[in-house]
């Protein structure tokens, strides 16, 4: 069957992925796809936004989804039907013709449990570590960085000291997964390089990028380091000190943050009374170490309380908790989607650096084509940008600079008000702005966020008005923007925004 029309809705609001696809036809029932349903944990109203979004998915589908693909087991693409379970896992209200998953989340394959369990060992282990620290009275130490993976991980069990812990009947991540396979006539397990078709009467290729089956592929979370980092990240700031982050992978970012290496530290100030009689002997080493390592700020002295290594111990669980993260976002399932045209729609998750990488390492047979990664990024027309923006996640030269279509638009399901305030401070930056501000660059400013009207977003306002582009955008609701990705040369008349 021809195609019609393709239009990507993405749902604003959420600091987390939801997409609907809607392939029409010349004739019949459009087909729907349905690309992860989720919002970051504990945002407020979370769960009025999600019945809100599922009321509509059930009313735009008419309560049948052809596809659903969840790309990887994190709370903010799965918790819609934690929130809206009583619609969207009702099958007297929705029906899903397919699931999608990636391989790893495949129970028949030995490599993809050995992954699952390891990822529930350090779950486990982390659970463990709040609660010891907890008994002993550090809890307060951990607890917040804890708090912070619950947010993609969902709620831990048992549930450590100070931790909220899934009620009864509530779905935690493991139990949606699991309840998302039974929802479906059918579920496929996707392998990298494959070439399968989307279900549904008006159908598209869809190319399976990734995740990888390479271990050293699988587990690069952080770009390398000096001239061959392969990602927008700007020079190492104090924050990688203060998040316990080594993006260079060697330690030097931390070295470069302290004033010694951090396996020579040591606490030079054995108690308060001592840091005070060292603020007053003026003119003598003792000063000059507690002006430069301990003194507060204040008219004197400026705040060295970052050096401090009292607490260093608990950075181990911290990178622990930022590492099952990372390692959980690389197992995202990356779907490449071809219009009749030739042009791709780019799905990418929250895939990080090393599941970037494996595109290139197989082909796509696609319509008599053998395709590289790099024929695919430079015929796509729309980029979902990887894990809200964030620093690790849209690599430079196998990546953006690669998506060299005139035509090229951009969609990033972000929040950035909510990112500020989440783990520590400065919080999370999303949309990073070296990512932020090379989109504009190569999408001539047609870039969408969840957080913003296009209309009005002063970062798009230096780039001349796309008539083609305004008149394929609809941001009149407040649940959602949509764009026409196909065909583009024909526009409508755009409506007026009333969303946020």
């Amino acid at each position: 069957m021809s195609i019609k029309s393709v239009k990507v809705r993405m749902y604003k609001q959420l600091l987390g992925d939801c997409f609907l696809l809607t392939v029409e036809g010349e004739e019949g029932k459009p087909t729907y796809v349905l690309i992860d349903c989720g919002i970051l944990q504990n945002v407020d109203g979370a769960k009025e936004r999600m019945i809100a979004i599922a009321n509509d998915i059930r009313d735009t589908t008419g309560g049948f989804v052809d596809l659903l693909i969840v790309t990887h087991e994190h709370f903010d693409h799965v918790s819609g039907f934690v929130h809206a379970k009583d619609i969207l896992l009702d099958p007297d209200i929705v029906k899903y013709g397919e699931v999608w998953m990636a391989w790893t989340e495949n129970p028949d394959d030995d490599r993809a449990r050995e992954l699952r369990q390891s990822f529930n060992d350090r779950k486990l282990a982390m659970t463990n570590v709040a609660l010891a620290l907890g008994e002993s009275g550090h809890g307060d130490l951990v607890n917040p960085m804890l708090q912070d993976l619950q947010k993609f991980i969902g709620p831990l069990e048992p549930a450590p000291t100070g931790l909220s812990v899934a009620p009864q009947g509530r779905l935690t991540v493991a139990r949606v997964m699991d309840e998302v396979k039974k929802a479906a006539a059918k579920v496929a397990y996707q392998l990298p390089g494959a070439v399968t078709a989307i279900p549904g009467k008006a159908s598209l290729p869809a190319a399976i990028l990734a995740p990888p089956k390479i271990d050293s592929r699988l587990f690069k979370d952080l770009p390398s380091k000096g001239d061959a980092r392969e990602t927008y990240l700007a020079e190492q700031h104090l924050q990688f000190s203060l998040l316990g982050l080594d993006p260079d992978g060697d330690g030097t970012a931390l070295d470069r943050a302290t004033p010694f290496a951090p396996r020579f530290s040591k606490n030079l100030e054995p108690n308060a009374d001592s840091a005070t009689k060292w603020g007053k002997e003026k003119g003598n080493a003792r000063a000059w170490v507690h002006a430069h390592y301990f003194a507060q700020h204040d008219a004197e002295h400026r705040d060295q309380h970052y050096r401090m290594i009292d607490d260093v111990w608990a950075g181990s669980a911290s990178s622990l908790a930022l590492k099952l993260d990372s390692d959980t976002n690389n197992t995202s399932l990356v779907v490449a989607f071809r219009l009749p045209d030739g042009k791709f729609l780019l799905f990418a998750a929250d895939a990080q650096v090393g599941n970037w990488l494996s595109w290139h390492d197989q082909s796509y047979a696609l319509d008599g084509e053998t395709l590289s990664a790099s024929d695919i990024l430079s015929r796509t027309i729309l980029y979902k940008v990887g894990h809200h923006g964030s620093h690790n996640a849209t690599l430079k030269a196998k990546g953006l600079e690669l998506m060299v279509d005139p035509d090229l638009s951009a969609m990033i399901s972000t929040v950035e008000t909510i990112a500020e305030e989440q783990g520590t401070p400065p919080g999370w930056q999303m949309p990073y702005d070296g990512v932020r501000n090379e989109l504009l660059r190569r999408c001539k400013g047609r870039v969408l966020r969840g957080d913003r009207m296009w209309a009005s977003d002063d970062d798009t306002k230096p780039y001349r008005p796309d008539a083609s582009f305004q008149g394929r955008l609809d941001e009149a609701h407040d649940l959602y923007v949509e764009l026409q990705v196909y065909p583009r040369e024909k526009t409508r008349k755009a409506k007026k925004g009333k969303g946020k």
